[in-house]
C-alpha cells in the first residue's frame, strides 16, 4: 500500500474508533508495515488514549529507535488503549540527547506528542547494581542529566535474580536506600519500581512506601487469568496507601516458556484477557494499569 492509501485507511480508521465505545469491534483493522528487517503487523483498532475497559502501558527499551523507524503517525495507531509509556535508553543514546539538540528536540516532540493522546512518557531506568551501594550515585546521575526532559514519572526496573547470586541478600535492604535516594533527588515526581511477584512481601512494600515509592508494578508472566487474580489481589488489598499496576509479557517463547508469555496465543487474545483483567483489578482503588513487555514484542507478535 503506498504512503497515500495508508494515510487514507488509518484516517478513516481513527474516525470510526472515535465513533467506537466497546472494547473490540466487529471487524479488526489490519495494518502492516516493514521496518528495517522487522515486519510488524496488529489487528488491534486504532485508539486515542485508554478507555474505560482497558488501559495499557508499555515497556519499550530501544528509546526513539522504534519511533523513528515508525514514523510519528504509524507509531501512534499502533498503541492500543494506551495511557502510559515506560521509556529507557542506553549509554549511548543517552549521549546523543545530552549532545545532540536534534535527538533532544525529537525527545521533546515525542513528549507533547504523546501527550497529546492521553499518553503519559515515562522514564524508564534499569540496572540490578543500582540497588548496592557502591553504583546508586550513577543512577541519580543519570535522573540528574536527564531532568530538563518533561517525563511524567521515574520507572526502575532493579531486580533482585539479576544480581549475582552472592549479592541478592543485599537486594532487599539496598532497594530501599535506592528509592529513598531517587526520592531525595526527585521529590515531586511520581516513581515507581517493577519487582516480581515473589518478592513483593507486604513488609517490603512498607519499607518502599516510607522511602518514597508511589507505583509497584507487580511482574507475574502468566497467561493464567485466575493464577494472576489469587497472587496480586492479596498484595493490593494488603498495601492500600501504594499504587499498583501488573506486568505482562508477549515476549517470544525464546525468550520465556508458553505459559508465561501471551505471544503463544496472539495479540488479539492478548488484549481481550488484559481488558479482563484490568476490569477484575479496577475495583481496587489504588489500582492502574495493565503494563506489557514490551510494545516492540507487541507488534512482532501473531495476531
Amino acid at each position: 500500500m503506498d504512503k497515500k492509501n495508508l494515510a487514507k485507511v488509518l484516517s478513516l480508521t481513527l474516525a470510526s474508533t472515535l465513533l467506537c465505545s466497546s472494547l473490540l469491534p466487529v471487524e479488526s483493522f489490519s495494518k502492516t508495515l516493514v521496518g528495517g528487517s522487522t515486519q510488524y503487523k496488529t489487528n488491534i483498532p486504532l485508539t486515542i488514549g485508554s478507555s474505560r475497559t482497558l488501559a495499557l502501558g508499555f515497556y519499550e527499551w530501544s528509546g526513539l529507535e522504534l519511533y523513528k523507524k515508525l514514523g510519528n503517525q504509524t507509531f501512534w495507531s499502533y498503541l492500543p488503549y494506551t495511557n502510559r509509556i515506560f521509556l529507557s535508553f542506553n549509554g549511548q543514546q543517552i549521549n546523543s540527547l545530552l549532545a545532540d539538540p536534534n535527538e533532544a528536540n525529537l525527545l521533546n516532540q515525542f513528549i507533547y506528542n504523546a501527550a497529546q493522546r492521553g499518553i503519559k512518557v515515562e522514564l524508564l531506568l534499569g540496572d540490578p547494581s543500582w540497588a548496592l551501594d557502591g553504583y546508586r550515585d550513577s543512577l541519580i546521575k543519570i535522573i540528574s542529566e536527564l531532568s530538563r526532559f518533561h517525563f511524567a514519572g521515574i520507572q526502575l526496573d532493579i531486580e533482585k535474580s539479576q544480581l549475582p547470586l552472592n549479592e541478592q541478600n543485599l537486594w532487599n535492604t539496598g532497594i530501599v536506600k535506592t528509592i529513598k535516594a531517587v526520592r531525595s533527588y526527585s521529590r515531586n515526581i511520581p516513581i515507581g519500581l517493577s519487582l516480581n511477584y515473589q518478592v513483593a512481601s507486604t513488609s517490603l512494600l512498607n519499607n518502599l512506601y516510607k522511602a518514597g515509592l508511589n507505583e509497584a508494578v507487580i511482574m507475574i508472566y502468566s497467561i493464567n487469568a485466575n493464577r494472576i487474580e489469587q497472587v496480586v489481589t492479596p498484595i493490593i488489598k494488603s498495601n492500600p496507601r501504594l499504587l499498583f499496576s501488573v506486568a505482562q509479557s508477549i515476549e517470544p517463547t525464546t525468550v520465556l516458556p508458553a505459559s508465561e508469555t501471551y505471544s503463544s496465543v496472539g495479540e488479539t487474545t492478548a488484549v481481550t484477557d488484559w481488558s479482563n483483567l484490568y476490569q477484575y483489578f479496577s475495583k481496587f482503588p489504588n489500582f492502574k494499569n495493565i503494563i506489557v513487555q514490551s510494545f516492540e514484542y507487541f507488534l512482532q507478535a501473531k495476531n
